[in-house]
Order: structure tokens, then sequence, then C-alpha cells
């Protein structure tokens, strides 16, 4: 019996040593505690506004730190956190301006340089940011994470080859920053270097473990870069494997039904698309994304079913308005996708894809100067556009200014080399200006790389005519 007693004594001793330290291991509790014994000291309240913030209790962090502040009206570590609650709910003006009281009460506060980086860049200040990331550098205890957000900014700015001399900084300042590796990753998938960015993908998942959420979203880009390396059967396990460690991501779960889809899986795909929609995803969303995997897939008219019911739904979804002109297009219904791409280029006027479709559908209406007109524009915004080329091309050969016509074949051939369509039209072109030595030769390289091609017995005659002449 007095085992028993003792035994029960030990189990109260120990679950009133419980009770103690979980007040203490559990911040909000232990920082209440203190601020109810000692509420007249402002360090219980700065300390409670960490907790709250490390939770990502961003709002509720706030009356913490300003209690602390009107009780301590100059507290620098205070400024610097209300100002990163600040950031995290998008008041970055607010932020920069505590950070700003943070460097001055203490000048070799170089942390905080890193949160002025970090606020700046998110107001598209690149110039300010890159400035206090610079000065952030000199703080040795935050040296890694400052060479990753400069790695991060440059990467917003689309200058990749940048952002990797900085993360690859980060890791050898320290070889397990996994946000880096993450990072390095996405930059590498942004430059088309699959090979090397699934390598820094491999990084993360191999430390799954320690950081299940960043290793879910390393899978989910692991697979978009095997889709990209056509081993689309590989890829389906990536996302599956992201899907698995963190059930609340949409994403792979879009690209995994998107996949499945394109390869004919429409059953399964309909399913994980439920499936997210009952996560939140909405309708639109899960439609659209049906609609595009079709599209790519080749069924077309599916495709425009449900790009029709996206834009019912959703008016200004650029994106279905755009792909349902696309669709339209590739079904013949070229008054309807005119509708769409001027409907598209209300927004976004930026697109030279768009603007040569639109030429596209303008030249099969019969509506050959807005064809011009949309072939220019597309050719505007980007001069290295083979498409635009050759179609504005075409456009010329049909209103015979063959020398015109020429010069954008040959444009489209110094882009994209030895298409049937562009040496055929090259060869023809100088035929019609009566240029016969290169008309020749010509067609002579045409009939050689590609006597299977239709316009082969055309070649041909219009050689023999000249060979023979």
């Amino acid at each position: 019996m007095k085992l028993t007693i003792l035994g029960i004594l030990i189990f109260l001793l120990g679950l009133a040593g419980l009770l103690r330290n979980s007040i203490w291991t559990d911040g909000e509790k232990l920082w209440g505690d203190i601020i109810k014994k000692s509420p007249n000291k402002p360090r219980g309240y700065c300390n409670m506004g960490r907790t709250l913030g490390g939770k990502g209790k961003y709002e509720e962090s706030i009356p913490y730190y300003e209690k602390a502040i009107e009780m301590k009206p100059i507290y620098p570590i205070v400024f610097n956190n209300l100002g990163a609650s600040f950031s995290h709910l998008n008041r970055f003006q607010e932020a920069i301006e505590l950070f700003d009281k943070a460097i001055k009460y203490k000048p070799g506060y170089l942390e905080v340089y890193n949160n002025l980086g970090n606020a700046y860049k998110k107001l598209k200040q690149y110039d300010k940011s890159l400035e206090n990331y610079k000065k952030a550098l000199d703080s040795p205890h935050s040296k890694g994470v400052t060479l990753s957000n400069m790695g991060n900014l440059f990467q917003e700015m689309k200058e990749y080859e940048k952002s990797l001399y900085y993360y690859k900084e980060a890791i050898k300042y320290n070889p397990e920053y996994l946000d880096a590796k993450y990072n390095m990753g996405i930059s590498y998938l942004y430059l088309d270097k699959f090979d090397e960015a699934i390598e820094a993908f491999e990084a993360v998942i191999a430390h799954e473990r320690e950081n299940p959420r960043l290793a879910a979203t390393a899978h989910n880009n692991y697979g978009i870069c095997l889709i990209k390396l056509k081993r689309e059967d590989e890829a389906i396990r990536h996302f599956e494997e992201s899907i698995r460690l963190d059930p609340e991501l949409t994403d792979p779960k879009l690209n995994l039904a998107s996949l499945l889809r394109k390869k004919g899986n429409i059953n399964d795909s309909d399913i994980i698309l439920k499936q997210a929609e009952e996560q939140g995803l909405p309708e639109t969303e899960a439609l659209l994304e049906k609609a595009l995997a079709d599209f790519d897939a080749g069924r077309i008219k599916e495709a425009a079913q449900n790009l029709e019911i996206v834009i019912t739904k959703d008016p200004s979804n650029i994106k279905a308005i755009k792909y349902l002109g696309y669709s339209y297009s590739h079904l013949g219904e070229h008054k309807k996708a005119i509708k769409q791409y001027l409907n598209f280029i209300a927004v976004d006027s930026t697109n030279s894809k768009v603007f040569n479709n639109l030429g596209i559908s303008y030249f099969q209406t019969g509506r050959m100067k807005d064809a011009k007109i949309a072939f220019k524009k597309a050719l505007e915004i980007n001069p290295s556009n083979a498409e635009a080329h050759y179609n504005y091309g075409l456009s010329m050969k049909k209103e015979q200014r063959y020398m015109e016509a020429l010069e954008h074949f040959e444009t489209t051939d110094s882009i994209v080399k030895d298409q049937p369509q562009i040496l055929f039209n090259v060869a023809l072109m100088r035929y019609l200006l009566g240029q016969k030595k290169q008309a020749i030769e010509g067609f002579r390289l045409y009939i050689e790389k590609f006597p299977q091609d239709r316009g082969f017995k055309k070649a041909k005659a219009i050689l023999d005519s000249l060979t023979n002449s």
C-alpha cells in the first residue's frame, strides 16, 4: 500500500511539475503570467508580442508592442519587432518608419537593415532594398539570411543568374540552409536548367523530416521539372509525394489533376480537383485547370466549354479569356476568337502571342489591314516572335509586296531553322522577284530536305521551269 501511495505521490508531484513547466514552455502563458505579476514592466509586453508574432498572430502582437513602447518610448528591439508585425500584415510604410526608428536609437542594430530590405522589396523599391541588404551583410548573425534575401530580390527582378550567386553564397555560409537551396532550385527552373533545379530540390527533400512542408513544395516543383523533361510518369509520383507530405497544398493537386487529364485519366483528375475544391479552391479555378489540361491534350471543344463557364462566373478571369480565344482559333471560330483577344488586350496589351493570334483571326476573316496592324504590334512587343514574322510575311505576300515578305520570311528562318513552309516561301519570293539563281538554290534546298512536304510538287515544277529556261 505504501508503494501504491508513494507511487501516487510521485505522480502528483510530476503533474504539478508538468503544470508549472507548461506555463514556462508555452510563451503566451509564461508572459501572460509575468504581465500579471509585473504589469508596469515593459519586458513582459515586449516578449508577449514576440511570442504571438512567432506564432503568426501578428495582429494580436501589436497591442503588446504598443504597450511596451508606451512604458518605454525608446525601445529599439520593440520598434523592430512591431515593424516586423506590420510587414507581415502588408503595412510596409508603417513598418519602414519603425525600422528607421530602431536604427536611429541603436545605430549598430544591423539585423534591422534586413527587415528594411524586405519591406522595400515588397514595395518594389528594389534599389533601396538592395542598399539595406548590403548594410545588413555586416552582421555575422544574419549574414546567411541576408545573402538569401538578396537572392530573393534578384529572383523577383527576374535576374536569375544573379540570384543564384547569392543563394550559393548563402549556402557556403550555412551549408544546411534549406530555404536558400529551395529558392536556388526555383531560379534554375526559371532558367530552364531542369537538371540543376532537380538537384537543388533533392537536397531539400533529403531533409523531409525536418521540414515536411518545404519538402512538399520541393516535390511539387521537382514534378514540374520532370514534365518539362518529358518524364511525366515520374512527375506523377512527385506530385503524389507532395500531397502526402502536405495535404493542405492545392498546387500539387492541380498539377496532378492536369497531368492525369492530359494522359486521359479524366475520372481520377476530377476526383483530385473535387478534393481541392473541398479545401477551398474556387470552382472557377478547378474548371480553369480542367480546361487548360484539355487544351494541352487537344480536347479543344471540351476546353472551350469549361472556359465559357469560367468566364460566365468570373468575367474578369484574364487567363480564361486568353485561352478561350486560343480555343476558338483552333476551332476555326475566328470572329469569336477576335472578341476574346480584344477583351484580353483591353487588360494586358503586352502579350506578343495574343496579338499574333489576333492577326491570324483577322487574316482568316479577310480583315487584312487589321491583321497587319496586329502582326506589327506583336513584333513591336517581341521582335523575335518567329510566328509573327512569318504571318506578316504572308500578309505582304498576299498584297504582292514580295520584297517585304522575303525580309520577314528570312528573319523567321534565322530564328527557327529549316522549317519546310519557311524555306518554300523564301525560295518562292526570290522566284517572284526574278532572283533566278537564289530561287533555284532555295528550291533545291527545300526539295532535298523535305521531299514529302505538301509544297514539293509546286516547288519541283517551278525548279524545272527555271532550270529549263
